[in-house]
């Protein structure tokens, strides 16, 4: 059964992901959306190369931002490295923070779910015309559940969305509940802490990257040839400085922004774990060491075992 830690960004779930995985004689698989593309580091809080060093990382760093991904392809990718630890019967830990990819990993997404070009130009045109505000606004009319999950600045699952719907005439989130996720496969754990806590070390965070370069790495990405409209670049981070270098807003706006719009990110994030009715929570103190908090992980895991015995039993 497969153990996986989950926590809003800037939860500390790296650490304690490391932490848990050297008790464990673990190897991380990162389920996490930006995480998987090079050279997107910086912005997307990836492992250092220390951290990477103390134990290996999977999926991380692997895939050109041009690529893209979609949840169905990571599911797929994600997998894959799960089949190969087995193989050499080392134990996977899942780590990170996106509850799509982490649904698609486990096998709640429906991959033949079905597209159409025709239908998905037309809703490029849309956008382009309309601006993509409008179309979440017409999402969040039709399928309220899906919108809540979706950035308004995510083109690529807001389009996506709007696309099952003119071709199903049924809700997104309704045909993903017939692909429950199946958390009876995973033992899974939620970092969680209090609001004024988070808020403080996503400022943090934040002020780290700004500090760490993270408008040398989106010049870079730009420069690369990496379009400003694909959907990895209208990411939390990235979208608000590109527009610093367009000159769109001033320095002291472009941090405001980027702590604003992350935050939000992580209330998000928040709404869809606790949809996981399986999950256990932790709440982690202000001044609480790594450490500590894996040592609790790890007791969440072993009562999530007895949990699941005594289910089994009642069966």
């Amino acid at each position: 059964m497969m153990r996986v830690l989950l926590g809003p960004t800037a939860s500390g779930k790296t650490a304690v992901g490391i932490c848990v995985a050297l008790r464990l004689d673990a190897e991380t698989v990162s389920i996490d959306s930006r995480q998987i593309f090079r050279g997107m580091e910086i912005g997307s809080a990836a492992p250092s190369r220390e951290e990477q060093a103390r134990v290996k990382h999977h999926l991380v760093g692997e895939v050109d931002p041009g690529h893209g991904m979609t949840a169905g392809e990571f599911g797929r990718r994600a997998r894959e490295v799960l089949a190969e630890l087995e193989e050499r019967g080392k134990t996977p830990l899942l780590v990170g923070g996106s509850g799509l990819y982490l649904r698609a990993v486990l096998g709640g997404l429906d991959e033949t779910l079905p597209g159409d070009t025709r239908v998905r130009e037309n809703l490029q045109e849309r956008i382009r015309r309309e601006g993509l505000v409008s179309l979440h606004a017409e999402l969040a009319r039709l399928d309220p559940e899906t919108a809540a999950s979706v950035s308004a600045a995510d083109e690529q699952r807001v389009a996506r969305a709007l696309e099952i719907l003119a071709l199903t005439g049924e809700k997104p989130s309704a045909l993903r509940r017939k692909g429950k996720l199946a958390e009876g496969s995973a033992k899974i754990v939620v970092l969680d802490r209090d609001r004024e806590d988070l808020e403080a070390r996503i400022r943090e965070r934040v002020g780290a990257m700004v500090v760490a370069g993270l408008e040398r790495e989106v010049q870079s990405l730009l420069e690369s040839g990496l379009e400003p409209s694909t959907s990895v670049m209208k990411s939390v981070g990235y979208a608000e400085t590109v527009r610093y270098l367009r000159g769109e807003i001033d320095r002291a706006t472009w941090i405001e922004t980027t702590v604003v719009n992350t935050r939000r990110y992580a209330k998000r994030q928040r709404t869809w774990f606790r949809g996981l009715e399986r999950a256990m929570w932790i709440k982690v103190a202000p001044d609480e060491e790594p450490e500590s908090t894996a040592e609790r992980v790890l007791r969440a895991f072993t009562e999530n075992d007895k949990l699941s015995r005594r289910l089994r039993e009642r069966a």
